[in-house]
């Protein structure tokens, strides 16, 4: 973005949405995962474990104890990871409708292409 926009004043705004947007994006992902790990190390001791590293930790779990039922803790841990999920995934596209749709308008007037998203 850097070439096309330029560095001049005009261009100030523009950097400044554009370093929002990233905010909010890195702050829904943190709700998912914990960026900072690297998969070494003391990992688990050093970060909260977040939604992807829970539903990894249950499926280990439920794996393990195969010849059982789920406990009723684990489905109530299930449902509430489920919901934390749906969650999540309702604050990206609520920000991709919203937020990333005012930031490609912004980067339009500019004369700058836009951001999309590809969708499976």
């Amino acid at each position: 973005m850097g070439r096309e926009l330029g560095s001049d004043d005009a261009s100030k705004p523009v950097r400044k949405a554009a370093d929002e947007l990233g905010e909010k994006l890195s702050g829904i992902e943190g709700t998912l995962l914990a960026a900072q790990a690297h998969g070494r190390g003391q990992d688990d001791c050093r970060w909260a474990p977040m939604l992807v590293q829970k539903v990894d930790y249950l499926f280990h779990q439920l794996d393990a104890s195969a010849d059982f039922p789920p406990t009723t803790q684990q489905t109530a841990v299930q449902e509430e990871l489920k919901q934390r999920g749906r969650q999540g995934a309702r604050d990206f596209q609520q920000l991709v409708g919203k937020e990333l749709a005012a930031f490609n308008g912004m980067l339009r007037e500019h004369n700058i292409g836009n951001i999309y998203l590809k969708t499976p």
